[in-house]
């Protein structure tokens, strides 16, 4: 069967989780409970998988309430390809070098970069902690056992996507991870320079279109998951291949 999506004509507009509430009573695909995640992650892509009727009963919805929304079948929207992640990469202002710990090297010029993408992000890790438990009988001991968690992480993350295989080329930076420009370790601790990397991007493809992350890179911006980073770049690679079938139609990418 056939499943639809909600895209937002432009980033930047939102609703808060009372009005997508109401909205979604018109439509029994989009759960009440999950209109406040929506909320939260809305960077153009506001929901997916629902039948062409609840699509269209919850962009009418929507429209009432002021929030228009474009009706797209998900076959459209691009999937992300995995990809390889690097730890290294060195940039001259003609090649940029991905080096990874296998050895394993991938070079691009500026004019292969399709996008790019980077940014600090919220991202959830299941992990496990260590409970305590007294128990007092004859003799005391102490029990331990393992109890699932879940929590959120920051991270900050540079995606390179090009024309060619692997077309995506991923550094990621987390606390335990770290990955070298130039020579320079990264690390979290280091906001300074993460920033600083961000900025060569002016100089280094300045005609590649940029997520928000790299837009906003001076201030404080945040993902609020790795979900709503990545629906981004999807919502910008089908603008922008809406884009180049139809030259007229104004599509923004801030």
């Amino acid at each position: 069967m056939e499943t639809y999506s909600l895209l937002q004509p432009e980033l930047g507009a939102t609703i808060d989780r009372r009005a997508l509430e109401e909205a979604s009573v018109a439509a029994p695909g989009v759960g009440k409970a999950d209109c406040a995640r929506i909320a939260r992650e809305l960077f153009g892509i506001i929901v997916s998988g629902l039948t062409i009727e609840d699509a269209t009963a919850f962009r009418a919805a929507l429209a009432a309430k002021n929030f228009p929304a474009w009706i797209v079948a998900d076959r459209e929207l691009p999937r992300l390809p995995d990809g390889r992640f690097f730890t290294r990469l060195d940039t001259t202002d003609e090649v940029l070098t991905f080096s990874d710990t296998l050895g394993r090297v991938e070079t691009c010029r500026a004019d292969d970069v399709l996008l790019l993408a980077a940014g600090f992000l919220q991202h959830q890790k299941n992990t496990s902690e260590r409970a305590l438990r007294w128990q007092i009988r004859k003799v005391r001991y102490v029990a331990v056992e393992q109890i699932p968690t879940v929590k959120d992480f920051l991270e900050f993350r540079f995606e390179c996507f090009i024309k060619r295989k692997p077309y995506r080329l991923r550094l990621n930076l987390d606390a335990s991870a770290n990955f070298l420009w130039n020579g320079l370790l990264m690390r979290l601790s280091k906001p300074d320079a993460i920033h600083a990397f961000m900025k060569i991007w002016h100089r280094l493809a300045p005609r590649a279109p940029w997520n928000l992350g790299l837009i906003n890179s001076g201030t404080d911006f945040e993902y609020p998951s790795l979900r709503a980073f990545e629906n981004e770049i999807r919502w910008r690679f089908y603008s922008l291949k809406q884009q180049a079938a139809n030259p007229q139609r104004l599509i923004p990418l801030p």
